[in-house]
């Protein structure tokens, strides 16, 4: 369309980039590149996950050290209260709850993300 002028307008900024993303996915798929694509989404979703796993279970024993550390503490601070040495014991006892349920679950988890 041309103004009175006698000027023709520019086209638009995204008019081109439409046709090429257009073009650029036709291709893809012709290509069938689109099936790799989302297997390694895939892919990389399962690493994620899986690293989020180790995260989640160094969290259980990072958790477990610190409840068996405050259980040891308790016991050798306190030695002649008994509220707190068996505070100190149960806090022993829930740190290696911890650091069991973190070790045993890993293997199990990891097991379960992998049959994906």
């Amino acid at each position: 369309m041309v103004d009175p002028a006698g000027i023709e307008p520019a086209p638009h900024a995204c008019q081109g980039r439409r046709t090429a993303i257009i073009t650029i996915n036709l291709n893809i798929m012709e290509n069938n590149h689109f099936k790799k694509t989302i297997t390694s989404h895939e892919l990389m979703a399962q690493e994620r996950t899986i690293l989020a796993n180790e995260r989640n279970t160094l969290a259980y024993i990072r958790t477990g050290f610190s409840a068996f550390l405050l259980g040891i503490g308790l016991i050798k601070l306190f030695e002649h209260e008994a509220v707190f040495v068996i505070s100190g014991w149960g806090a022993n006892i829930l740190g290696l709850i911890f650091i069991v349920l973190g070790l045993v679950y890993y293997p199990i988890r990891k097991r379960k993300i992998k049959s994906y």
